[in-house]
């Protein structure tokens, strides 16, 4: 199940695993194996060494779009990519391998499966307090810690969350089944201000 393990991920460090609950034992495959790592290598080109900035730097953490650069490209095909690489003239630079460039397509591609639900983290304070999502779908939970210096410590019970740290100037993310039959969780910042430590996550049946 190397493709339900884990995306426990840190922006700019390193991938935990793949997608979905960490498994508690070792059950996968060769081909689950083969799969996880070349999710891990995509992670790693798209986050960090593509160009030696990672295609992040335009497209945002995950793939998101949200710097205002570049569009958001989660679930983008493989001839996607390939094709912006080789029309687009500001991603000249980054000069990929066709072995990296079916990595970052598998990355990418897989993000696409994932609902996408994000907060800030900025001086000691969870910027974005609540937070709705749709029942039985695969959440991506993202932490962006925007601080310079200070490192964040997220936990919640309800969610399975464990001191899941969120290093300065880093993205991490946790990705989580929501319940089919709905409801409200909380997550909190263990060393945030007391005004500022929770989020309250809602999942609505639609």
């Amino acid at each position: 199940m190397a493709a339900l393990a884990t995306l426990v991920v840190i922006a700019g460090g390193a991938l935990t695993l793949s997608w979905g609950v960490l498994a508690m034992q070792d059950t996968s495959t060769p081909a689950d194996s083969a799969e996880t790592a070349l999710l891990n290598q995509g992670r790693l080109i798209f986050e960090e060494t593509a160009g030696g900035v990672g295609c992040a730097s335009c497209h945002g953490h995950f793939a998101l779009g949200d710097r205002g650069i570049a569009p958001n490209i989660r679930g983008a095909s493989e001839e996607r990519i390939r094709n912006a690489l080789n029309t687009v003239q500001n991603m000249d630079f980054l000069n990929l391998v066709d072995e990296e460039i079916r990595a970052v397509a598998a990355f990418v591609g897989g993000l696409g499966a994932l609902v996408p639900a994000k907060t800030v983290i900025q001086r000691a304070a969870v910027q974005t307090t609540e937070l709705t999502v749709p029942a039985g779908k695969e959440i991506q939970l993202i932490f962006e810690n925007i601080d310079r210096t200070r490192d964040y410590t997220i936990n919640s019970e309800a969610i399975g969350i464990e001191a899941l740290l969120v290093p300065a100037r880093k993205a991490v993310d946790y990705v989580w089944t929501a319940p089919e039959d709905g409801g409200t969780f909380t997550v909190t910042c263990a060393n945030c201000s007391e005004a500022g430590a929770q989020l309250t996550i809602t999942v609505t049946q639609e």
